[in-house]
């Protein structure tokens, strides 16, 4: 197989069943190249005139045969190879030009097939290729063989690190990655939810007359769909039965909140369209694919993206003018487009000829946009301020467009004023029939009004998030009184109990929960109130399976990796478990804490060890929440064990001490010799009369689930 880097025009995490077919061809097509016969990309797509209809499956030939015949010793006249592939001669040359930048670097392995096993992994299928990546599905051997779709990429970019640092359940998270040895390629390892997405969804609306919500909960549920994963923000199945405006308004409302998530941690996605955005099992929108992404303070950004859902800024970029801003923004225009053709079917600038080349298509979508300036809203059903909020998306203005975090609140609100728009339309006959006709149109107004209210237990978890515990806890007891086996109720008062250091309590709550269902969260809570009173190898015992099973967050990842590394003998297993959790969410200090633990605990293990990695990971600690007094002492300590292979780090020893006791912690070690080769630092005496306050600094070893 040839060294090649791979695309960034495909390769997306999950495809249709006409893309799997084209890349098992593509595949074939390969195969026979690297058996021996002669890699000829022209002869390839004369033999299949149905695959030079894709740029991707056109590139990803012209590339390999490039690649083989380098390899073959042969020299490559570049100009006059492109050239022999117009008109996509201008994909080709910057796939050769990043070819350039890559030479000599990572290499892909070989063509993986169905049954070969990789990493842990076992190959299922190929889901995609692009120029820089091959995507598949496996299982994974090691852990009652889940699916996971495996990702392997010479060019990871930004991808990887966004992934890594985004926790939300609209966003497909890493659950690790794997860098193949020095210059080597990335393996990303993601949960598969299921082969749905947006696109799916789309083509299902132009050929069907179903207008309820049942449509969307038909296209997540396919034969390869997988049951709903514990995290996940299901479509509440009342929707199913209501209008499929609503459903597709709590859908865009999902991607706007994970957009949001990407936005305020400072990534902007650039390539959002809707076969990068899944539709998981239970109806759960998930942003994919951040390949093209860039940081949100960078002023000079790659250009990017699929045309016809690029922002007009965006799109002026790609053409050639510079000095063109590209911002968040431009994620919101294109989940504008989106929503546009969800609900209309069409692209709110006319119809898309797909067998254009990209930069011919640009230019013709740009002059559409200087005719209209603003996308075409025609949309049957639309209440007003729907209808100007999707204008407002699809606005030329950049700083016209609502952000995403204001398009989640928006649409949040529609989702009460939607079910309003379509039923009164379906109403409106009655405006003149009889005064009975009247007064029935406005008890049924009145019903809806009542059937939008917030149940008591979407008010009792209100209560809780904003800290009114009181007002949480009387709601949930009005719950139990009409239904005492309410699990939600039940697990929202365990909560509660557990905040008060009622275990106890807790315990008689969780208990049965866990022994009559495998809910995430009752296991979650009680792994924690186990972990938090010391029972060590119960907490372990509780959070296996979770982790067994790919629902544990990032906070029960963290405490069952504590609770290893109390029983001891468990370093190894901890660790690993602690590298997940940092991908699961890189903000939790917790975790980098508890990876210093781990280096120190080690260090004493074995005299030979020298645990600065463990130091590194401790004042990533303190970046992520500041100083703490048991952190500092941690420092303090593995600067200690350095000090026996590094020698003259007194002063910064002495100086986390007197952090750690300012922030809180006891001065009694100072008694208990552990310092004594610093007596005679000339700061040291200094150390017993500083005063701290440990109430307003604790340290978090173990980490209270999220309330999902």
């Amino acid at each position: 197989m040839s060294s090649k880097s791979l695309s960034r025009f495909g390769a997306q995490s999950v495809v249709t069943q006409q893309s799997v077919a084209r890349e098992r061809e593509l595949d074939e097509i390969i195969a026979r190249w690297d058996e021996g016969e002669r890699a000829d990309a022209l002869s390839a797509l004369r033999a299949a005139p149905h695959l030079a209809e894709f740029r991707s499956a056109v590139v990803s030939l012209a590339y390999e045969e490039y690649c083989q015949r380098l390899e073959s010793g042969e020299t490559v006249d570049e100009v006059e190879f492109i050239a022999k592939f117009s008109p996509h001669d201008t994909a080709l040359r910057k796939v050769l030009a990043l070819h350039r930048l890559d030479q000599g670097g990572a290499r892909l392995p070989e063509r993986l097939e169905a049954g070969d096993k990789f990493l842990g992994y076992e190959i299922v299928d190929g889901l995609g290729r692009g120029a820089f990546s091959r995507v598949y599905l496996a299982v994974e051997t090691s852990l009652a063989r889940r699916p996971v779709v495996l990702k392997l990429t010479t060019m990871p970019g930004l991808e990887l690190e966004a992934l890594g640092t985004l926790e939300n359940p609209y966003i497909v998270p890493v659950l690790t990655a794997v860098r193949m040895g020095p210059g080597g390629p990335t393996a990303i390892i993601m949960p598969f939810h299921g082969p749905a997405t947006f696109e799916d969804l789309a083509a299902k609306l132009r050929t069907t007359t179903c207008r309820n919500g049942q449509v969307i909960f038909d296209i997540a549920s396919t034969p390869a769909a997988l049951p709903p994963k514990a995290g996940l923000a299901t479509m509440p199945t009342r929707y199913s039965g209501r209008s499929l405006l609503e459903g597709i308004v709590w859908l865009l409302r999902g991607v706007a909140e994970g957009l949001s998530k990407a936005h305020e941690t400072g990534y902007l996605h650039l390539d959002l369209k809707p076969s990068n955005i899944l539709l998981a099992a239970g109806v759960s929108p998930m942003l994919a694919d951040f390949n093209l992404s860039q940081r949100r303070d960078e002023q000079t950004l790659a250009v990017g993206g699929t045309v016809p859902y690029m922002a007009p800024e965006q799109l002026q970029r790609y053409l050639g003018r510079q000095g063109i801003d590209v911002t968040a923004a431009a994620d919101v225009y294109s989940l504008g487009v989106i929503a546009h053709e969800l609900l209309s079917g069409k692209h709110p600038y006319g119809p898309i000829d797909a067998g254009l080349e990209p930069r011919e298509l640009a230019e013709i979508l740009r002059e559409r946009m200087q005719t209209l300036r603003h996308g075409s809203i025609s949309v049957a059903g639309l209440n007003p301020s729907l209808r100007r909020l999707l204008e407002a998306c699809l606005s030329i203005d950049p700083k016209a467009r609502p952000s995403a975090e204001e398009l989640r609140r928006r649409l949040t609100l529609e989702l009460g004023t939607a079910a309003r728009s379509v039923r009164i339309a379906v109403r409106r006959p009655l405006a003149s029939a009889s005064v009975a006709g009247a007064m029935i149109a406005v008890l049924a107004f009145g019903a809806i009004a009542w059937s939008l209210r917030p149940t008591p237990m979407e008010r009792a978890q209100a209560a809780y998030w904003r800290s009114d515990e009181p007002m949480a806890t009387a709601l949930i007891g009005e719950i139990l009184a009409v239904d005492p086996n309410h699990k939600p109720a039940l697990v929202l008062k365990a909560r509660i109990a557990i905040d008060r250091g009622k275990y106890d309590e807790a315990d008689l709550i969780l208990q049965p929960l866990i022994e009559e269902s495998n809910d995430a969260e009752p296991k979650s809570l009680y792994g924690y109130a186990l972990a938090i009173r010391r029972k060590w190898q119960d907490a372990i015992d509780v959070l296996q399976p979770l982790v067994e099973s790919d629902r544990a967050t990032s906070a029960d990842l963290n405490n069952y990796a504590h609770a290893l590394i109390q029983v001891g003998g468990r370093l190894p297993e901890a660790e690993l478990i602690l590298n997940d959790a940092k991908l699961r969410d890189v903000r939790n200090a917790a975790v980098y804490y508890n990876r210093g633990y781990l280096d120190l605990t080690k260090s004493y293990a074995d005299t030979g060890y020298c645990p600065k990695f463990g130091l590194e990971q401790s004042i990533e600690a303190q970046k992520v929440q500041g100083p703490r007094g048991e952190n500092s002492f941690q420092k303090a300590l593995l600067r200690l064990q350095i000090r026996k292979f590094e020698p003259g780090n007194d002063d910064a020893i002495v100086g986390d001490l007197h952090e750690a006791f300012e922030y809180g912690h006891s001065k009694d070690v100072l008694r208990q010799g552990t310092f004594k080769c610093l007596v005679s630092h000339p700061k040291y005496a200094e150390l017993a009369n500083i005063k701290g306050d440990a109430g307003r600094h604790p340290i978090a070893k173990l980490i209270r689930p999220p309330m999902p």
